[in-house]
């Protein structure tokens, strides 16, 4: 099985759709420097290659400057061409560091961020600081360098316990299991998004936040443990789907190359110090009838519930977001749920031939 999980046709063209959508003015990025944070994350990776390839094929002279913890990590998911880029510089630093930079930055994307349930279970400290502590520290960075936009990445999460199955617009908060462990990332976020506002505010830090549905991606690491992943693995290998939940929780969800035009939009043409919803709302589904809808289409696999209580499962909630906002600016979901989860499942299958 090949490491680099961006360098097969599947994810190749995802890459190319993004680069050709009409919505992403390009050459506004033309000779610019960009700063992405998480940059071997599933998202952060993904928006790295599709700056890389925009650069080739419409000669932006764009360069891109990539924060990350592990630099190691990088040789798994970027190919050697990449890495050896001259326009791209790779900075290895644990963001809850100081952060230091000599050099010019334009745009920040800013995707750093633990992506673990077991993590935020096993370490809620480190998970909220990492929101919280680790934007701050960007945001001073966005400061000093007076920098053109930033996009903050922030989750459904941050709604916190709904109950009700509604349609959530930007302003439909519930309340949080302060004593759950697990809910240290849904508080970190949501106080990180507070300090992007602050400082939007007070020192005009040009910051959009995006909330982001559920991402399905075909760069997905093989052994990603995000339920479309697990399911998709499930399905590539023939095996049943065990569920340690009745899995009632719904969830919006998006596919990738939506998700980066509207991450891209927003650094574009966003409104600073406000917050936008992303998610495909045909896309909302129970975790249950997700995995029951896969083993319908796929009949070598089947559903098996194993119940088991862990703080790590959040209790049956409802995070139907509402998009119409950054539709406004001209974003529209295209990617159905069922073709994102068969890209992911035709991208295990080619990476393990």
């Amino acid at each position: 099985m090949t490491n680099n999980n961006l360098n097969n046709c599947i994810v190749k063209d995802d890459i190319r759709a993004i680069i050709q959508d009409p919505l992403i003015e390009w050459e506004i990025l033309k000779n610019k420097r960009i700063f992405i944070t998480g940059a071997t994350g599933v998202i952060g990776s993904f928006i790295a290659y599709c700056f890389y390839e925009a650069n080739k094929l419409l000669d932006l002279k764009l360069d891109l400057i990539l924060l990350l913890r592990d630099k190691n990590k990088a040789f798994c998911i970027f190919d050697d061409e990449f890495l050896n880029c001259k326009n791209i510089e790779i900075i290895e630093n644990d963001i809850l560091l100081n952060i230091y930079y000599d050099g010019k930055i334009d745009y920040i994307i800013h995707a750093a961020s633990a992506t673990s349930s077991q993590f935020f279970v096993d370490n809620p400290e480190t998970t909220f600081k990492i929101s919280a502590i680790g934007t701050k520290k960007i945001l001073e960075l966005a400061r000093v360098k007076r920098i053109s936009s930033i996009v903050y990445l922030s989750s459904m999460e941050v709604y916190g316990d709904i109950e009700k199955p509604i349609l959530l617009s930007e302003e439909d908060l519930g309340t949080m299991d302060k004593n759950n462990p697990r809910s240290s990332y849904a508080i970190g976020k949501r106080t990180a998004e507070q300090i992007c506002i602050q400082y939007a505010s007070k020192y005009g830090i040009p910051v959009k936040i995006i909330r982001l549905a559920q991402i399905i991606s075909s760069s997905a690491s093989y052994n990603d443990t995000r339920v479309y992943a697990y399911f998709a693995r499930c399905i590539v290998e023939n095996k049943d789907i065990e569920l340690s939940t009745l899995a009632q929780t719904t969830r919006s969800y998006c596919y990738i190359t939506d998700a980066v035009i509207g991450i891209l939009l927003l650094l574009l043409r966003g409104n600073d110090g406000e917050v936008y919803n992303l998610a495909n709302e045909k896309n909302a589904i129970k975790i249950c009838d997700m995995a029951e809808y896969l083993c319908n289409k796929y009949k070598n696999s089947k559903v098996l519930y194993k119940i088991k209580n862990s703080p790590k499962y959040p209790k049956n909630i409802h995070w139907n977001l509402d998009s119409r906002k950054i539709q406004k600016l001209g974003w529209q979901a295209s990617i159905s749920l069922d073709e994102s989860l068969v890209k992911v499942i035709n991208s295990f299958k080619a990476r393990i031939k």
